[in-house]
């Protein structure tokens, strides 16, 4: 039976990785500025459990919404697999059981429509809302679609994308190009930590001779890239300012490493580094402007604010990720003039130092040669307010 005592809800789902929710949570908070009373009647969808391998642990999404009080339902989820094998009869039963939990949830609320950032856990929610005659808007952030968006738009109302090179994989009639979403936080000026402010400010004053240069692996680290960097370490600080972001890998113990090499480093050279296991959303926006050159991964996510933010980066994709996705990802920054591509199965320390150090003199010597259109008509600042425009416009209440 409908819970009558409350008002229509607004369901939001996805997750499985850090690049969804935060999708999903910057078109929750273009929501509330929109309306403060939308506070009341929205729900997060999410997963009960952590990552595969994590024990016990929350997901990622329950960590993020939890944190900005907002209202979150966990239910079953499976990750889907292309192949057929055990695990695609485990995700099976996880998909179903999500189903379950889904239709419970839109028997019990009012649903005026359903959000969905992608990942795993929102095709249950898909499949439920479009059996419940509940209009369903999906977005997708890559350039290469994932199976989970892909079954999910079959269920869709309109699919908004973050590329317009994802288009092919959607229907022409359904779909939307409005960017991806950039997270507010990455343009503050202000954040806590009163010591790497203190470092910021050193590494601005010397800038001018040793270039700041920010090396990252995304959410979860590079081991890969760690690696590298640790060998080459001496070579970098020798010419660049490092801000490097290991991620907490409790296995590999990247952060451990890489501090016991920075510590073998003279005095002078140790106070050009800033070491990090990671940064909040606040601090990553002084680091992007701290730094003259990017060196890392490239998700969607992650590649969308390094052009946003107009930051040339060197790029090495996971080479082993759906469709070559991150390879494509950094094709569309490589294309406009900002990144150079590197495989990860080319790179050295030596590789790595020389494209750092070639991008650093095209930079200096004003010959990196950036198409400005491109990137302003690719790279969207206003994702999230044109995506909660779309929503309310057509199933506002």
């Amino acid at each position: 039976m409908k819970d009558a005592s409350q008002k229509k809800k607004v369901i939001i789902t996805g997750g499985g990785s850090g690049g969804h929710t935060v999708t999903a949570l910057s078109v929750v908070d273009e929501l509330q500025c929109m309306d403060a009373g939308s506070v009341d009647r929205i729900l997060y969808v999410g997963g009960k459990r952590g990552m595969e391998g994590e024990k016990n642990a929350v997901s990622v999404e329950e960590r993020m919404v939890s944190a900005k009080k907002i209202p979150y339902i966990g239910i079953r989820s499976g990750k889907l697999q292309r192949k057929f094998a055990l695990r695609t009869l485990i995700g099976l039963f996880g998909v179903f059981g999500g189903l379950v939990d889904s239709l419970k949830i839109f028997t019990k609320y009012d649903v005026s429509y359903v959000f969905s950032s992608g990942g795993y856990v929102s095709v249950p929610v898909c499949i439920a809302a479009w059996l419940k005659k509940v209009p369903v808007t999906i977005h997708e952030q890559t350039t290469r679609v994932g199976l989970s968006n892909k079954l999910s738009s079959l269920f869709a109302e309109k699919i908004l994308i973050g590329y317009e090179e994802s288009k092919e994989f959607f229907s022409p009639r359904k779909t939307v190009f409005v960017g991806n979403t950039i997270r507010k936080e990455s343009f503050d000026e202000d954040f806590d930590d009163i010591e790497l402010k203190k470092k910021l400010e050193r590494f601005a004053h010397r800038s001018k001779e040793y270039p700041v240069v920010m090396i990252a692996g995304g959410g979860q680290g590079s081991h890969v890239i760690n690696t590298i960097v640790k060998i080459g370490l001496v070579s970098l600080v020798s010419h660049f300012q490092i801000i490097i972001l290991t991620g907490d890998n409790k296995v590999k113990k990247d952060f451990d490493s890489l501090e016991r090499a920075v510590h073998k480093l003279p005095k002078d050279h140790q106070d050009r580094v800033i070491l990090m296991k990671f940064a909040t959303a606040q601090e990553m926006g002084s680091l992007y402007r701290a730094a003259e050159i990017y060196v890392g991964r490239s998700g969607a996510m992650s590649t969308y604010e390094l052009g946003v933010m107009n930051l040339p980066a060197v790029l090495v994709p996971i080479p082993w990720v759906t469709r070559n996705e991150q390879y494509y990802n950094a094709k569309v920054l490589e294309d406009v003039g900002l990144a150079k591509i590197v495989a990860e199965g080319v790179l050295s320390p030596e590789i790595l130092f020389r494209e750092v150090r070639s991008m650093a003199t095209k930079i200096r010597g004003g010959n990196l040669r950036v198409d400005e259109k491109s990137r302003s008509r690719v790279f969207i600042v206003h994702a999230a307010k044109k995506i909660a425009d779309i929503l309310e416009s057509k199933h506002g209440v």
